[in-house]
């Protein structure tokens, strides 16, 4: 096993310790406050009530095209039944 250059090279007296002791509480906090915010906004967003209709949407948005796209075809063929509408490519 390799050893792992020092971390810590800067701390030379008691007060170094002290400092790093803060600043790594500090680190600490922040990450924990991070997570929590990152836990609301997924309750936020995993919430039945604003879950299912953006579900809704995702899900018919492309069935409505498609059925608009069926109801132009059908409304050319009934105008001029000798001439279909151009397909599209994708």
């Amino acid at each position: 096993m390799k050893n792992k250059p020092a971390k810590f090279k800067h701390i030379k007296t008691y007060k170094d310790i002290q400092a790093e002791l803060v600043h790594l509480g500090y680190k600490s906090r922040i990450h924990k406050k991070e997570l929590e915010i990152r836990s609301i906004q997924l309750q936020h967003d995993l919430h039945p009530v604003r879950l299912i209709p953006s579900l809704l949407a995702d899900w018919a948005t492309p069935m409505m095209y498609e059925m608009r796209d069926k109801m132009l075809d059908l409304a050319l063929i009934m105008i001029n039944p000798t001439r279909l509408r151009p397909s599209k490519k994708k």
